[in-house]
């Protein structure tokens, strides 16, 4: 079966091709751009996040709360950009170079994790409005499980709606744009949930049982560990990370060969 191309991939890779063949030709490692882009990315979300309050600070020193309010913005969405364009770019990087490893991958979509879910504790910790926590939590629950299920199934139909490069548009406008952090929250959850729905679907009726018994597997664990990260914050992504990736795409043997876990 030949593999459709999404298109807006493909823009992307010709967009990028010249800065990672840079990148290259340098023999700077791919895993050192998703590294990188998760600092840009955690900083430039950190920023974003609490502009209300550094804005206040900065607009003390005669500048002007609206012009303050747009340097932070201007600032932080330059951030969190670069945590983008390196969040594209290292896979690029890893195909020319070709240095893609299981390590590589695993890393990268535990970094995709991370960024997805920074901003929901700060939202929480923000705002005590009981819709604000709602829209946390329902984000903190469900993010992860459409990435859960496609590790145990790589073939799962993939919704526009869902795709990386809708759900980093409307992530962006959630951080740039806090007025709007209601809807765009409630979006961003309804795009997880929508993917989710859609991928279990078609493992349910297309999957085997070996990759359906997986599948039950790994959302039980990833809802205990919900549960759990209510006594430890970093249960959640802690229990992602160190059973959820790659169960399916690698072997066992490769897993353990550099310590990641395998499916069950």
């Amino acid at each position: 079966m030949v593999e459709k191309q999404n298109p807006v991939r493909e823009v992307g890779k010709v967009l990028m091709g010249p800065f990672a063949q840079m990148l290259v030709d340098n023999k700077v490692d791919p895993n050192n751009v998703s590294r990188t882009g998760e600092k840009f990315s955690i900083v430039g979300a950190a920023i974003l996040m609490n502009q209300e309050r550094i804005t206040a600070v900065i607009s003390k020193f005669d500048v002007g709360e609206t012009k303050a309010q747009w340097i932070v913005r201007a600032v932080g969405g330059a951030v969190w950009l670069g945590g983008i364009i390196c969040d594209g770019l290292d896979g690029e990087v890893a195909d020319r170079a070709n240095k893609k490893t299981l390590y590589g991958k695993w890393l990268d979509s535990l970094i995709d994790r991370k960024v997805d879910l920074l901003p929901w504790p700060i939202h929480r910790l923000n705002s005590q409005h009981p819709m604000d926590t709602a829209i946390a939590e329902v984000n903190l629950a469900v993010d992860s499980i459409p990435a859960l299920l496609r590790s145990v199934k790589p073939d799962v139909p993939e919704l526009a709606i869902g795709s990386r490069f809708p759900r980093m548009i409307t992530l962006t406008g959630f951080l740039l744009f806090p007025s709007f952090r209601r809807y765009t929250g409630v979006l961003l959850a309804a795009q997880s949930i929508v993917t989710a729905y859609t991928r279990y679907k078609d493992i349910a009726d297309h999957g085997t049982e070996k990759t359906k018994r997986q599948a039950a597997s790994l959302l039980r664990d990833h809802f205990l560990n919900y549960i759990g990260s209510k006594l430890n914050p970093e249960g959640l992504l802690c229990g992602f990370s160190t059973r959820a990736v790659m169960v399916r795409e690698f072997s066992d043997a490769k897993a353990e060969e550099i310590g990641l876990p395998t499916a069950a």
